[in-house]
């Protein structure tokens, strides 16, 4: 059963996949595949050099300011990366899911499903929407460089889904997010 685990930034995503992978989980976290795959001669960092051109690559990986520069004043410049990225994002799903044992239950945090929900929906076998206190989401959000907080606010993320899920508060203590997890994982488990 793959898993997908999403939600804001600051909802406590990354929090909530720790623990489960304390439990024995496998995990993944999509944003450390995208940073794999923004590294010299890797896929990622190919498309983007030549797409947008060798100023948004170094000697050694994509360089993620000029490019978030670039896509946050240029809505056709983001367009074009989400052509660009998704599929490969995509496709690791994909190979994860046929590398997998059927019989386990595999969790993966795509914090970018909220944008692209149509397009990831149909790889995962259930959906879960992580949500922390919003003030501990809005103090994340502060603390992230000036330019991340302005792109969050202009281009924010989504909220809500449309699409059948779970949905997860994580507002509590880490004894109580356990409990969570397990009653989570207990429910999964019944349908798998």
């Amino acid at each position: 059963m793959l898993v997908c685990l999403t939600g804001k930034t600051g909802s406590g995503k990354s929090t909530v996949l720790n623990q489960i992978n304390n439990l024995g989980y496998k995990t993944y976290e999509m944003d450390k595949y995208i940073h794999s795959i923004y590294q010299v001669n890797q896929p990622g960092y190919e498309l983007i050099k030549s797409y947008f051109g060798e100023i948004y690559v170094n000697g050694n990986e994509v360089d993620r300011k000029k490019l978030g520069q670039l896509v946050f004043n240029h809505k056709e410049k983001l367009i074009k990366l989400n052509e660009l990225m998704l599929p490969l994002i995509r496709n690791e799903i994909i190979r994860i899911k046929n590398t997998s044992n059927t019989k386990e239950i595999i969790f993966i945090e795509l914090a970018i499903f909220l944008n692209h929900e149509e397009y990831f929906k149909n790889l995962f076998d259930q959906i879960v929407l992580v949500v922390g206190k919003s003030e501990i989401e809005e103090e994340k959000i502060k603390n992230l460089s000036w330019f991340k907080h302005k792109k969050k606010v202009k281009n924010p993320i989504k909220s809500e889904l449309n699409c059948e899920h779970e949905t997860m508060f994580n507002t509590g203590s880490i004894s109580n997010l356990v409990n969570k997890i397990n009653t989570l994982i207990a429910k999964l488990k019944t349908k798998q």
